[in-house]
């Protein structure tokens, strides 16, 4: 005659039954956001340096997701999400971006980005702006990371993976852009 198992050993199974059976999270509950921004217009300051000694080019760049627009003065209206580079170091050479990888950086190089601050009120380097019905609703300083630049054509692809801290603890920021990127 075989003997019952205890019901104390089964508990441990069960458990593991049941874990391996709970569907996962909705992804945007797990995985950091992605925005897609549609628009993005770039700045060439060229030499802007040079009289401080520093023998790079340099572009500013400003990405706008999809429910922002701009006026004729330039002011963000709608709904969404601005990203912003200050400071884009390029090879003396260039005058628009390269296909590479840029990044965060001590040290001022070529294919590097300035890290997002806040000097007395001034913002400047990466941040991102979140603007809900014309208004800001936050600035985020980005201290840290990077993008690949893809050319095919005119159009321009940006894969963006920043990093910035909430509440004392480092948050990851993907993003993408698509198109083409208006120069100045």
């Amino acid at each position: 005659m075989k003997r019952p198992v205890p019901a104390i050993l089964l508990l441990p199974a069960m458990l593991v039954l049941f874990a391996c059976n709970q569907t996962p999270p909705p992804a945007d509950e797990t995985q950091p956001r992605q925005p897609v921004f549609n628009t993005a217009r770039a700045v060439a300051y060229a030499d802007y340096y040079k009289a401080g000694g520093l023998d790079l080019n340099v572009v500013s760049l400003d990405l706008y997701s999809e429910g922002i627009t701009l006026d004729s003065a330039g002011l963000m209206h709608g709904t969404g999400t601005n990203l912003y580079f200050s400071d884009i170091f390029l090879p003396v050479n260039a005058v628009r971006l390269e296909d590479g990888i840029y990044q965060t950086d001590s040290v001022i190089l070529p294919m590097t980005f300035l890290r997002g601050a806040d000097y007395e009120g001034s913002i400047t380097g990466a941040y991102i702006l979140t603007i809900a019905e014309d208004e800001l609703t936050s600035i985020t300083l980005i201290p840290d990371g990077q993008f690949e630049v893809t050319t095919v054509a005119d159009s321009t692809f940006i894969e963006f993976n920043l990093h910035y801290k909430e509440n004392y603890r480092q948050q990851e920021y993907k993003a993408r852009f698509n198109g083409i990127i208006e120069y100045e």
